[in-house]
């Protein structure tokens, strides 16, 4: 395992090519392929134009999460993508990017949504949309705005700041096979 840790650091960039740049970090690799990366917009001033000339690269075919902490590429032009089709969990997606995301109907199982506080509540059955998500990942004070919209999930992660008081009444209404609470 530390041989394979070694590898990856020495090699993950001459490995990947021209997406290297792209990412943050060196990536997850499993079986020599990269499957979990955390993308990173702070390679170039105008990210969305040259993001656009790398997209269509094979390289990105392996992999299933990713992060998308800065704009680079609107989550739901990234499920939309054809190299993107094995992408099932993104994580860290603003609030503002869920209405166009679940037009897509994306087969996505894991979902890890930033703060929501500004949006309204989600119409009841909204999250249905996507109807292959079995993990969503929220801020425990926005359990309030998310909690209509799900229809059905294997586990509900709620993050939550030790400080901020938590309302678990909405779980009352939510069809949840099990809730994680994640303290930070």
């Amino acid at each position: 395992l530390n041989r394979q840790q070694a590898l990856i650091k020495k090699h993950w960039k001459t490995w990947l090519g021209p997406i290297a740049d792209w990412l943050k970090s060196p990536p997850r690799f499993e079986a020599g392929f990269p499957v979990e990366g955390h993308l990173d917009a702070s390679v170039s001033r105008d990210v969305q134009e040259s993001f656009r000339k790398v997209v269509d690269r094979p390289e990105w075919t392996t992999f299933r999460t990713l992060r998308l902490w800065s704009q680079i590429i609107s989550a739901a032009d990234l499920v939309r993508a054809p190299r993107f089709a094995n992408v099932k969990a993104l994580l860290d997606i603003s609030p503002q990017e869920l209405g166009p995301l679940l037009a897509t109907k994306a087969p996505l199982t894991m979902l890890e949504l930033t703060w929501a506080m500004e949006m309204a509540p989600l119409s009841r059955g909204a999250l249905g949309a996507l109807s292959a998500l079995k993990v969503l990942s929220i801020l425990g004070r926005d359990l309030g705005v998310f909690a209509p919209g799900v229809v059905h999930l294997e586990r509900l992660v709620l993050r939550l700041d030790r400080t901020s008081p938590l309302d678990l009444a909405p779980l009352e209404t939510m069809n949840v096979d099990a809730v994680e609470l994640d303290l930070y």
